[in-house]
């Protein structure tokens, strides 16, 4: 304790020149972080936390099975790739599978637990490759030589009687055809016609048919089933016509009430323009929307008790800013699964409803600020709370029952479609208030007013809607080069889609009310175009970075940082004088070691045209370590999580009760904008103080 606070008194006095929020004594303390009282809440399972991902959760005569690509889950120096959650601690199946196997799937026949991926040898069976099988003791091949498999398995189904894979495999049981999906009857493998032709990621059954979804452009030779495609017993077939505007990979399928739901990569799904993106559903022979959509890939669709759950690398589901990785689709809206904090901080890619528990899995190491939600999360809603307001302008109108409903306050306008009303709600006002604290909402300075925007109904207080409401800020500098950005039940500020805005304001489109304001506000751009050396031109005063005695050490970058202070100007912070050798604290966020989220900065590709110290952030690993070293002491961070994210998305930013260093760089350069697509976050927690 002494130690601690020493330490936070010598950061205080030699960081005295940079400006900072208030903060705590840095502490090592672990400790779970559950989103705010009456939101819902992510919750870790078993002890210690998972060391990899989860990508399959199957439950199998009541008890919970997870497969992934961790190893001595719960201490269990067996448990590698597969487990079994028992009172409260993962166990093994048997001796295991052994260190380095990658389990994507798991099936269930009755008799014997199936596992499907990327692993070989299994139970000491030469012939135990990619596939396998649990008796209950002991693990073995399904049937001896020929019945393993030389590539990732990705999916593993049973249906009367026969086992289904899918995967990168060619030529099971030997035969050319029975490649990237097979079936087996129990004894050896078998084609399904001419085959796919490529990866299989999901298989499912009905109406007498196989269907299967990947990567392949043509099943069966058939460019008309493509990426998606049903076997009648004969041949490889398309759904319907309109299955040939599916333009890239289908990672998941389901089928729920006479309709196809599907999730991936694919734009435009149908004839519609625009048509369903990542996410859609085949009734009737035709592809539709599902309301507002999301806005990147699925990898997982799963309906559970008439709500449709999904997973993925996507950042706003349908305009709410709290759906990150993972939303559900219920009453004909997206939305988080329980307001600010219960979004993940890398993709789903499984769900399981067990005791009356929603169960994710996936790729993400911290579920809504439980940085002990390694893999695998259990959500527990609960119902939404009551945020007091500081008003200083308030004004009210009633909605129409036909047409929109518009109303202004100053700079802002708010438009609601009747429509957008859910069913049976009566007595409805729309309400806005101008709050004159919106500056301190999210962590850092803010460069306009917040307001809030409510709606209410003899029932009570609305937040989600039939339809999307527009909402158009006019900016104060008349300058319209900025977005809207939304803040729901405390979460932090996200960027709305754009639409077409009214002359001299800036709209946008949400299907959730809280917290609006306008900015120009993005992740900083980390980078300069490859291929050339950029002239920059002399540093402003203003914009000049203030020296620290901070440095920052990456081991396994090879990198070592002196820390600078960027300050932030109303759009954002301007990076682009860092050299080689600094890494830049963002103002605004916490001041780093200190208690909440210090975000640093370097160049993925310098002004030189030459790789910038943070070329490599991508290959930080969950585990891997790096320290900040403070006036004679030394801070020890282990990486958490590590994932893409969009210029425009602030998460990376937000404040947290731990002790975090989150790490920004720029990737993917775009040729044609001369921009970077994306932002790679790694975010490590604070271990230990040397």
């Amino acid at each position: 304790m002494h130690k601690l606070l020493t330490v936070f008194i010598l950061s205080a006095l030699f960081a005295s020149m940079w400006p900072t929020p208030a903060a705590a004594a840095p502490s090592t303390a672990a400790a779970i972080a559950p989103l705010a009282a009456g939101t819902g809440s992510w919750t870790s399972l078993g002890t210690p936390p998972l060391n990899g991902d989860v990508h399959d959760i199957e439950i199998i005569n009541g008890d919970l099975y997870i497969a992934g690509d961790f190893t001595d889950a719960g201490g269990d120096s067996n448990a590698d790739g597969i487990a079994k959650l028992e009172n409260g601690n993962w166990v093994a199946l048997g001796s295991g599978l052994g260190v380095g196997a990658l389990v994507r799937t798991i099936a269930y026949d009755g008799t014997y637990i199936y596992i499907g991926g990327s692993f070989s040898n299994v139970g000491g069976d030469p012939n135990a490759n990619s596939i396998a099988k649990f008796d209950g003791s002991v693990w073995s091949s399904l049937n001896g030589a020929t019945t393993g498999l030389n590539n990732h398995v990705h999916d593993i189904e049973i249906n009367s009687g026969n086992l289904y894979a899918g995967g990168d495999f060619i030529n099971a049981g030997g035969i050319a055809a029975a490649s990237y999906i097979a079936m087996f009857n129990g004894s050896t493998w078998s084609a399904l016609g001419t085959g796919t032709g490529a990866t299989v990621r999901d298989i499912e059954f009905a109406g007498g048919s196989v269907y299967a979804a990947g990567d392949f452009p043509a099943a069966g030779g058939d460019v008309n089933a493509n990426y998606i495609s049903r076997f009648d017993g004969s041949s490889w077939l398309p759904l319907n016509s309109a299955s040939t505007a599916l333009s890239l990979t289908v990672h998941d399928m389901e089928f729920s009430s006479g309709a196809l739901y599907i999730g991936g990569e694919f734009t435009d799904a149908g004839t519609l323009s625009p048509g369903p993106d990542y996410v859609a559903k085949l009734q009737s022979g035709t592809w539709g929307w599902l309301g507002a959509g999301l806005n990147g890939d699925v990898y997982k669709v799963a309906m559970i008790d008439g709500v449709l759950y999904a997973g993925g690398i996507f950042s706003n589901a349908g305009g709410d800013p709290d759906g990150d990785h993972v939303a559900k689709f219920e009453n004909g809206v997206w939305s988080s699964l329980g307001g600010p904090g219960s979004g993940l901080n890398n993709p789903a890619l499984d769900f399981a409803l067990h005791d009356g528990v929603l169960y994710a899995a996936g790729y993400f190491s911290n579920a809504g600020g439980d940085p002990d939600a390694d893999g695998i999360a259990m959500f527990i809603p609960s119902s939404p709370p009551q945020t007091p307001t500081t008003p200083t302008q308030f004004v009210s109108t009633p909605i129409g029952t036909t047409g929109n409903t518009s109303l202004t306050l100053g700079r802002i306008l708010v438009s609601v479609p009747a429509v957008a009303i859910p069913a049976g709600q009566t007595g409805c006002l729309l309400q806005i208030e101008e709050l004159n604290d919106g500056s301190k909402m999210f962590g850092f300075t803010l460069d306009d007013v917040v307001f809030d925007v409510t709606i209410r109904c003899d029932s009570g207080e609305l937040s989600a809607f039939a339809a999307p409401l527009t909402v158009c800020i006019r900016p104060l500098d008349g300058v319209t080069n900025k977005r809207v950005y939304h803040r729901h039940n405390g979460a932090d500020f996200a960027a709305l889609g754009s639409e077409a805005s009214l002359a001299g304001y800036v709209c946008g489109q949400t299907r959730l009310l809280s917290l609006f304001t306008l900015g120009q506000l993005a992740l900083p751009a980390t980078g300069f175009a490859p291929g050339a050396v950029t002239r920059l031109a002399e540093q402003p005063a203003a914009l000049a970075y203030a020296a620290s005695d901070l440095v920052l050490s990456i081991p396994k970058l090879g990198v070592e940082l002196n820390i600078v202070g960027v300050p932030q100007g109303v759009n954002g912070w301007d990076v682009s004088w860092l050299s080689s050798s600094q890494a830049g604290y963002l103002y605004g966020t916490s001041f780093p070691t200190w208690e909440g989220n210090s975000v640093l900065t370097a160049h993925v590709w310098n002004a030189d045209n030459r790789p910038g110290p943070f070329h490599d952030l991508k290959d930080l690993q969950h585990g891997d370590r790096f320290t900040i070293t403070a006036y004679g002491y030394s801070y020890v961070y282990e990486v958490r999580s590590n994932q893409l994210v969009l210029p425009s998305s602030l998460t990376a930013l937000g404040d947290s009760p731990y002790n975090l260093i989150t790490l920004i760089t720029c990737e993917s350069f775009d040729a044609v904008s001369g921009n970077y697509r994306y932002r790679r976050a790694v975010q490590a927690v604070l271990l230990e103080i040397n």
